[in-house]
């Protein structure tokens, strides 16, 4: 017979609440994933909206609402909202900062906000290569409003990412610079090579391999006379006057 001060009696209660508790999260577990596969990128909202504050699989439904759900299942605004909320659970999560700093840039917030957001997942992933790529994409064609902090991450990641780029990626980010003002291409031209000359490819795939408006500097000739470069490579149509022909006088 067990008596209440008995140890066994004790250890008896604390066996039954922890078995108690694991039931509980397994039921928990098991609703979780009937209703996330049963779900679709046009019902991973409604489906998952009642595990969003279940502990334990709560981080595990936001993130499948935001990553799977349709453009039209949820406005900006509402991902938006999901994004921050997400982040309240999962502070750590690299990809939940920069999600949420294409969402504050795509919605006119202040730049300082997405460029705190852009911060935060270089400083909670700074050397995730697919993440430095997704970073990088969408902080270079932003250059002009981003603080020098921001430029400098900017510029760290697409190196660092460069190999996770894809070749429709690297031809929308070569189009988007054909867009900046020719001072912005020059400094992320700079800030590239800073980094160092293995840099100078990358450059070069995004038409930033030459400074602006460069045209080759006029040289002397044997004689002391200068020489004009040729109209193809200074881009203007007038040529260098040839000898003069003295037969031509009349």
């Amino acid at each position: 017979m067990l008596f209440i001060r008995d140890p066994r009696f004790a250890s008896a209660l604390v066996i039954i609440g922890v078995s108690a508790f694991a039931i509980s999260r397994g039921v928990d577990l098991a609703g979780f994933a009937v209703a996330e596969m049963s779900a679709d990128e046009a019902t991973v909202a409604t489906r998952l909206a009642p595990w969003s504050n279940v502990r334990g699989v709560a981080t595990l439904a936001r993130r499948h609402v935001l990553t799977e759900a349709r453009d039209d299942a949820l406005d900006a605004k509402a991902r938006l909202a999901a994004t921050a909320d997400l982040l309240a659970l999962a502070p750590l999560d690299g990809n939940a900062w920069a999600a949420l700093a294409a969402l504050r840039f795509a919605s006119g917030a202040p730049a300082e906000k997405g460029s705190s957001a852009l911060a935060m997942s270089d400083l909670t992933a700074p050397n995730e290569g697919w993440l430095m790529a997704t970073r990088a994409i969408l902080a270079v064609p932003l250059w002009r409003v981003l603080p020098p902090d921001s430029r400098r991450a900017a510029v760290n990641d697409l190196v660092g990412g460069w190999s996770e780029v894809s070749d429709v990626q690297r031809t929308a980010l070569r189009v988007s610079l054909r867009l900046q003002s020719s001072r912005a291409r020059e400094e992320i031209r700079a800030a590239l090579l800073l980094a160092g000359e293995e840099t100078a490819p990358i450059a070069e795939t995004l038409g930033l391999g030459a400074p602006p408006d460069a045209a080759p500097a006029a040289s002397t000739g044997a004689a002391g006379q200068t020489m004009v470069p040729p109209a193809s490579a200074t881009g203007d149509a007038r040529q260098a006057p040839g000898p003069r022909d003295e037969r031509s006088v009349p």
